[in-house]
């Protein structure tokens, strides 16, 4: 058996997911994960890459801004990612 092949998703569309966005807020406020709750269970990676960036962005960084998607964590978030310091 093998993998289900993946969708692309823009790091601003994968960073506006609701998975993102709690492990996001979760990580800042050192709440331990909670992989088994069901709006987790539908994006676990998203949710594990929100914990990740939470703790590796600088602690003032925000991800929502006025207008979207902060672009500063969008390029940090890909630095992250080629850098190997975040898999998504």
């Amino acid at each position: 058996m093998s993998q289900a092949d993946g969708i692309y998703l823009s790091p601003e569309a994968f960073m506006s997911t609701a998975a993102f966005q709690r492990g996001f807020a979760e990580g800042r406020c050192h709440i331990r994960p909670r992989f088994d709750d069901d709006d987790v269970v539908v994006d676990p990676y998203a949710y594990e890459a929100g914990r990740q960036f939470a703790i590796l962005a600088p602690p003032d960084l925000e991800i929502v801004v006025r207008q979207g998607i902060n672009p500063d964590a969008i390029q940090l978030l890909g630095t992250l990612v080629d850098a190997g310091a975040i898999c998504v």
